[in-house]
C-alpha cells in the first residue's frame, strides 16, 4: 500500500502535528491539502485552504472545495483542535463551546462532510480509504486543568469506535491516534499565569522529554501504508519518559 498519488485533506494543517502529518504525507508522494484558519503558501504537495472548522458549514465547505481541488478524496486527516485549560471553576463557558466546536464538532462534521466522497475513493486503485482523528492520551488520562479538553477527546474515542463499526462493510478503514505529550504551540492560545499554575498541578510531566510532531506524522504514515485488508484502529504514542 501506498500513498503516492493519494488525494488527502488535513484539518489543522497550519502548525504543529497537522503541519508535520500534511509534510509527511506529501513527501511520500500524496496530493495534500491543508485546511486551517490561517493564512499558508503552498508547500511542494501541501495546498493551502483557508476554512472555519468551528462551525459544521464551514467543515463541508472544506471538505467541497477540497474534494474538487483533488478531483477525489482518499484520505481525511482530522487533526484540528484547541486546548484551554483552567480548572473547573475557574474556566469561561466560552472557552468550553470553543474547544466542543472545534475538537468535537468540527471532527465529527469534517467526518460526515467526508464519507460521500470516501465510499467512492474506497472502490478505487487503493482499494480503500481512511478517516485519521488525532485524540489525545488526555481522552484515556485526564489531568487537572483539562477537564474539558479530557472529554472533548473522550468524545472522539467513542466517535471513532461506533464510526469504525458502521463502516466495517465498507471499504473505509478508521484510525484513531493518541498521542502523549507533545511539543507544539497548541498550550499558547494560554495565558502565562494559567501556564504556569496548571503545570504546578502536574509535576510528573516536569522531567518528559515531548514527542516531536513528526514523531506523530510518521506512525500517520505508516498506517495509511498498511495493506487495505489492515486496520489500525488505535495507536498511542507515548514519549518514553513519560511512561503513564
Amino acid at each position: 500500500m501506498t500513498v503516492r498519488g493519494a488525494g488527502v485533506l488535513v484539518t489543522g494543517g497550519s502548525s504543529g502535528i497537522g503541519r508535520a502529518i500534511a509534510q509527511s504525507l506529501a513527501g511520500a508522494g500524496a496530493d495534500v491539502i491543508s485546511a486551517a484558519r490561517r493564512d499558508q503558501e503552498t508547500s511542494g504537495r501541501v495546498r493551502p485552504l483557508r476554512a472555519d472548522l468551528a462551525r459544521p458549514s464551514g467543515c463541508e465547505d472544506a471538505v467541497t472545495r477540497a474534494a474538487a481541488m483533488l478531483g477525489r478524496l482518499d484520505v481525511l486527516v482530522a487533526s484540528a483542535g484547541t486546548m484551554l485549560i483552567d480548572d473547573v471553576t475557574d474556566a469561561t463557558p466560552a472557552d468550553w463551546e470553543t474547544m466542543t466546536s472545534v475538537n468535537l464538532t468540527g471532527t465529527t462534521e469534517s467526518v460526515r462532510a467526508a464519507l460521500p466522497h470516501l465510499l467512492k475513493a474506497s472502490e478505487g486503485p487503493r482499494g480503500c480509504a481512511d478517516i485519521v482523528v488525532i485524540g489525545s492520551i488526555s481522552g484515556r488520562r485526564p489531568t487537572p486543568g483539562r477537564a474539558v479538553y479530557a472529554a472533548t477527546k473522550a468524545g472522539l474515542r467513542a466517535f471513532t469506535d461506533s464510526l469504525r463499526q458502521e463502516l466495517a462493510s465498507t471499504g473505509i478503514r478508521v484510525s484513531l491516534i493518541e498521542p502523549g505529550l507533545t511539543a507544539t504551540g497548541l498550550r499558547a492560545a494560554n495565558s502565562p499565569a494559567t501556564l504556569a499554575r496548571m503545570t504546578a498541578r502536574t509535576p510528573e510531566l516536569h522531567d518528559v522529554t515531548p514527542l516531536s510532531p513528526g514523531d506523530v506524522a510518521r506512525a500517520v504514515t505508516w498506517l495509511l501504508s498498511q495493506p487495505a485488508s489492515v486496520s489500525v484502529s488505535e495507536l498511542t504514542l507515548l514519549p518514553t519518559s513519560q511512561g503513564a
